[in-house]
């Protein structure tokens, strides 16, 4: 039962970063001033980029997208936990049925990014790397 309700914990933490990440997009995102952010390393989240010849758009999080993410973390808790999955992701279409999933970390000393890959109607891969995921 305890295996049970630390699951229910983390998916309902998940839930709640989702909801959190979707109504505070731009939390963080002011005019501080500070000398440190100079150094922190930038990434842009492109609106779209190409990949392999493939074009891959930028898209809203629906709640079937939503659902899928909870019901993926459920069968991969270890992934769940990972601390670079944190808020909403950034999602990309390529125009057919395949979407990727982006979460990117910005630390002072290097961007962490996951990508989540979904095609054929299942998820189909996880990446995970550090510096600019789209370049």
């Amino acid at each position: 039962m305890g295996s049970l309700g630390s699951r229910f914990g983390k998916t309902r933490s998940l839930i709640v970063g989702l909801f959190l990440a979707m109504l505070l997009p731009t939390a963080g995102c002011g005019d501080g001033g500070s000398s440190d952010s100079e150094k922190t390393p930038q990434a842009s989240v492109p609106s779209s980029f190409e990949e392999a010849g493939r074009t891959w758009t930028q898209g809203e999080m629906t709640t079937a997208d939503e659902r899928l993410l909870v019901d993926y973390f459920n069968q991969k808790p270890s992934l769940a936990e990972n601390p670079t999955i944190a808020g909403s992701p950034f999602l990309y279409r390529n125009g057919s049925d395949a979407v990727r999933f982006y979460w990117v970390e910005k630390t002072p000393q290097r961007i962490n990014w996951i990508r989540l890959d979904r095609s054929g109607g299942k998820f189909v891969g996880v990446e995970q790397g550090s510096g600019s995921p789209f370049e």
